[in-house]
């Protein structure tokens, strides 16, 4: 009967805790749930002010100017925000095997976590093909290259 109690006490918990939204998460009510796009549809991730337009991300890349590696979603390029604000800019290639489901999934995600240990999402751009996510950049690399010893020089400080 023990057992029973437990298992019952922690099912109400979790039901609890599903039901009532923390404070801090953003409404999900802005973004709009689609599994595909048509051409002259809305984006289907809504948001004020993380949205860029590819005019933006080509003048925040001084043209994607700046390479910073590349991945599996594509290029990732260096950029700066009004000038002041460093970002790194993730463009979707078109030869990706990431389509849009996982880029509006990425950008859904990381719209609502934030963590100490996670790279922040500053926005993102959506429009027809040209599609990007732009992040805080991290000027001592990235995790990759400081556990395999690609990047010569100083360890990190863990403390």
């Amino acid at each position: 009967s023990v057992v029973i109690l437990v298992v019952a006490s922690t099912l109400f918990c979790i039901l609890r805790k599903k039901k009532k939204p923390s404070s801090g998460e953003e409404p999900t009510s802005r973004m709009l749930p689609t599994d595909e796009r048509s051409s002259d549809s809305q984006p289907a991730i809504m948001t004020k002010n993380k949205r860029f337009s590819y005019s933006d991300v080509t003048k925040m890349t001084n043209n994607f100017q700046r390479i910073l590696g590349k991945g599996g979603f594509g290029m990732v390029y260096y950029g700066t925000v009004n000038g002041t604000e460093e970002v790194a800019v993730k463009m979707l290639s078109q030869s990706s095997s990431q389509g849009y489901k996982q880029f509006k999934a990425e950008v859904e995600l990381l719209l609502r976590v934030h963590h100490k240990n996670l790279v922040g999402l500053v926005g993102y751009c959506d429009e027809r093909e040209n599609l990007a996510l732009i992040y805080e950049y991290m000027a001592n690399g990235d995790l990759d290259e400081h556990m395999s010893g690609k990047r010569g020089g100083a360890f990190l400080n863990w403390a």
